[in-house]
């Protein structure tokens, strides 16, 4: 039975249910055993007995020998006396209606009757005077100060709710639940909704007889307040929605067994018990919209840190007070700006903000030079920022280093893309040169200069000038890889080359008897010569012997001699007297040894001096 708790809202309660006055001064608690008033900060303030019915501003009961009309104070408005005990009953704080199995009593200043009641009632609702009886056959019974009408639906029952506009009845047939406006005398059909064989769920009608109703799965009460929809769910929360948008929520717990609003003062019942829960329309007004919402009595509210409208487009809160009940909040309205550059940026930037120039950067050999931004196609030298964008940064290029370098390099640099977008990269040629020169007497082929990298050039290295009886010979270069006078080199870096050469002198010799020897024709100056000559002792003639003891140059007499400049020397021969000694001495031994062989021999003494002169040229030559 615990879905006819859920549906009988507003109706004559036998079961648990909260209800709130529509004066949101308080709310009642009622069940079987009866009913308690609380006020809205949750103070008990009276209990009476059941049957009970909530009126607007009233709660209508049976105190045992008639039905009490009192205020939510307690104050009694009205007691109207009873000869039978009711099972529901219903009052709009002036008229009343009552109900047994069989019968009912309608009862409202100077006016009182009873009626027959064909079928046991379900519930009972009472609108500006008039009631109306949903009894279990699913008819509807009209009674008012005028008399009663039968209005036939027929179903199942799941219960009537009254709101301050009209009248609903509801009925189940098969698997479809029926919503009937009951109050303009034929039955008017709102609204069905597919539900289980047997089963309703809890519905509230609002203000102008707009309908809600619970799903019964993840929404287990509802109540209409204004323009508010309120839903206690299984989960444990209470929504709150405005136009189909939820505009609030709490977790309260456990399960919602029953919700009742007015005003925004909500009551709601849960298995821990039953709770208040006030909630204040706020306003608040700023320069990036108005809007209302919802917080918690008591509690401060503060706005958005930041409003996200999407497509780019924000507001930053600055400042913000209350005055007089609503919210006044200063925004900063931002826009998503995207800048593409060599460094590219992506920021929210103040409306108004004027885009930063493009930056100036080097890239490779050339530098680029900013013309603006490109946006949608335009370029722009100057904007504000108006909207959400993306923009390109255009740049004029043109070579950063175009010329000599200082060090012996030069660049030329040929820009084949006047004009980039970035992240266009700029597209350019680059000529290296190297300047090449040659140290005199030497020179280059084209004369010093700059010359492509990668050529060839041809590097001569001519002839000094020299000292007369001397001359420069060629020795290599300096500063190249080269090794002949005349060579082709390869222009890879900057040249700076020098030819080398080794100074000689003539070196002429003279000399009377031989050959000289070990005496180049040329020498470097500088250089140790130690010529000589071959033979070096001669027979000039037999028996004088000369021998060569060094050259004469400018009177000084030495075998070896340093180059200093031209060399002209003569050998210097000396006599050697030593086979002129032995000559002597061979004879003189001879004569004697002739004499005494006394002289036989004539031909002997002559064979004896051809001895000795053999014996004299073999050992002294």
């Amino acid at each position: 039975m615990k879905f006819i708790l859920l549906v009988l809202v507003g109706a004559a309660l036998v079961f648990a249910q909260v209800y709130v006055f529509s004066d949101g001064s308080g709310y009642a608690v009622f069940s079987h055993m009866g009913f308690a008033v609380y006020s809205m900060d949750g103070r008990l303030q009276y209990v009476g007995g059941a049957p009970a019915y909530p009126g607007p501003t009233c709660i209508a009961f049976y105190s045992g020998a008639g039905v009490s009309i009192v205020t939510p104070r307690g104050a009694l408005r009205a007691f109207y006396p009873l000869n039978f005990t009711p099972t529901l009953i219903a009052s709009d704080c002036r008229a009343v209606v009552a109900v047994n199995q069989t019968a009912g009593v309608y009862i409202a200043p100077g006016v009182r009757y009873s009626f027959f009641l064909p079928s046991p009632p379900y519930s009972v609702s009472m609108l500006n005077g008039t009631a109306y009886v949903l009894d279990m056959d699913g008819d509807v019974i009209v009674a008012s100060a005028s008399g009663t009408a039968v209005e036939h639906i027929g179903g199942y029952p799941a219960g009537t709710v009254a709101s301050p506009d009209c009248v609903v009845a509801s009925v189940v047939r098969g698997d479809t639940q029926y919503f009937y406006r009951v109050d303009g005398g034929v039955p008017q059909l709102l609204a069905t909704r597919r539900a289980e064989v047997g089963l309703a769920y809890s519905f509230a009608v609002g203000p102008g007889c707009r309908l809600a109703y619970a799903d019964g799965r993840k929404e287990t009460a509802v109540a209409v307040d204004g323009p508010y929809v309120i839903y206690g769910t299984s989960t444990g929360y209470i929504e709150v929605y405005y136009g189909g948008q939820l505009v609030y929520e709490r977790k309260v717990g456990g399960p919602v067994l029953s919700v009742s609003s007015s005003g925004l003062n909500i009551a709601y019942e849960t298995p821990e018990g039953v709770f208040p829960l006030i909630l204040i329309n706020e306003t608040v007004v700023s320069n990036c919209g108005n809007w209302s919402l919802l917080r918690e009595a008591g509690t401060a509210y503060s706005p958005p840190s930041v409003i996200e409208f999407g497509n780019g487009t924000r507001c930053v809160l600055s400042s913000n007070y209350t005055a007089s009940g609503v919210v006044y909040a200063n925004y900063v309205r931002q826009y998503y700006v995207q800048l593409s550059s060599p460094h590219p940026m992506a920021a929210w930037l103040p409306a108004g903000a004027q885009l930063p120039q493009p930056p100036s950067v080097v890239e490779g050999l050339v530098e680029l030079i900013p013309l603006g931004w490109q946006i949608d196609g335009r370029l722009l030298q100057q904007t504000a920022v108006e909207g959400p964008l993306a923009a390109s940064a255009v740049y004029r290029v043109v070579p950063a280093v175009n010329g000599t370098l200082g060090n012996g390099t030069m660049l030329l640099v040929k820009v084949e893309t006047p004009t980039i977008v970035w992240p266009q990269q700029p597209a350019y040629a680059v000529e290296r040169l190297y300047y090449v020169t040659v140290s005199p007497p030497g020179n280059v082929s084209g004369g010093p200069g700059y010359y492509p990298a990668g050529s060839y050039v041809t590097i001569s290295a001519g002839s000094p000038q020299a000292p007369p009886g001397c001359r420069y010979t060629f020795s290599g270069w300096r500063g190249v890889n080269a090794t002949a006078p005349t060579a082709t080199v390869l222009v890879a870096g900057p040249i700076s080359a020098a030819p080398e050469f080794v100074e000689e002198c003539r070196v002429q010799l003279y000399t009377q008897y031989g050959s000289v020897v070990n005496a180049p024709e040329w020498a470097p100056l500088g250089a140790v010569l130690t010529p000589s000559v071959e033979p070096t002792a001669v027979w000039a003639p037999f028996p004088f012997r000369y021998v060569f003891v060094g050259w004469n140059i400018n009177g000084a007499i030495s075998r070896s001699f340093a180059v200093s400049g031209p060399v002209s020397a003569t050998a210097v021969w000396v006599l050697d007297p030593t086979p002129l000694s032995a000559i002597a001495a061979a004879l003189a031994a001879a004569s004697i040894a002739v004499f005494l062989a006394s002289r036989r021999r004539r031909q002997g003494r002559a064979a004896l001096f051809k001895f000795y002169a053999r014996y004299l040229s073999v050992h002294y030559q």
